[in-house]
């Protein structure tokens, strides 16, 4: 199996790449983009080789929305166990109930925009109650970065995600607990498992996200 990379800019690289032969015995081949240094470039280039070897190598010509997006997770790197998990959660639960059988190649704007509206009205198929501005723009974000994803390996010609717009997050003024308060909620909680979690948050100002994902080998 062969492949070779090419500069296309000062830090854009294209991949091409041996996919067999089509019936009329004619080579045929991939390519793909890579923004980055010629290392990074190597790296996308073996991976999708291998990806092929394995037959696990997705035809863009007909590879279904679902299809994609798993295969996209799996490939994916440098994410935590706990945003890999969010990821597939949100794959799952509110992707794939309503895009997930649509043709990768066929995706059209209006469907992603009437797939964000459902998300808002009413969390999407499975659900009866919409989500907050806040989830509905993580799942956007989930499907567009996928999305680029399949541009960057030619694809897709374009991100139709680019054409719709997720809805405006609510600027809701925050409460800043005093230090009076601050010292009764410690001390309320004082005895209780939660405390040093209660404690680090109260001093760190980490999300409740940030807190659970925690591990004992990160105070190294």
């Amino acid at each position: 199996m062969r492949g070779n990379i090419t500069r296309r800019g000062k830090s854009s690289w294209r991949l091409k790449f041996d996919v067999g032969f089509d019936e009329h015995g004619r080579r045929r081949t991939r390519n793909a983009t890579v923004k980055g240094k010629r290392a990074d470039a190597e790296a996308e280039l073996a991976r999708l080789l291998n990806e092929y070897h394995r037959g696990t190598l997705l035809d863009p010509s007909n590879v279904t929305v679902g299809e994609y997006l798993r295969s996209w997770l799996d490939s994916k790197t440098g994410v935590t166990n706990v945003t890999r998990e969010r990821y597939a959660e949100i794959i799952d639960n509110r992707i794939n109930p309503v895009l997930g059988g649509l043709e990768l190649q066929k995706l059209k704007p209006k469907q992603v925009h009437d797939w964000l509206s459902g998300l808002t009205k009413s969390g999407g198929l499975r659900y009866g109650q919409g989500l907050s501005a806040r989830t509905v723009r993580h799942c956007y974000r989930a499907l567009w970065g996928a999305l680029k994803q399949a541009v960057k390996l030619e694809m897709l010609s374009r991100n139709v995600a680019d054409a719709v717009t997720p809805p405006r997050l609510k600027i809701d003024e925050v409460e800043i607990l005093t230090p009076d308060q601050i010292r009764a909620a410690r001390e309320a909680l004082k005895e209780h498992r939660l405390y040093p979690l209660m404690s680090l948050g109260l001093a760190t100002g980490c999300r409740m996200g940030e807190l659970l994902a925690l591990r004992w080998s990160d105070d190294r």
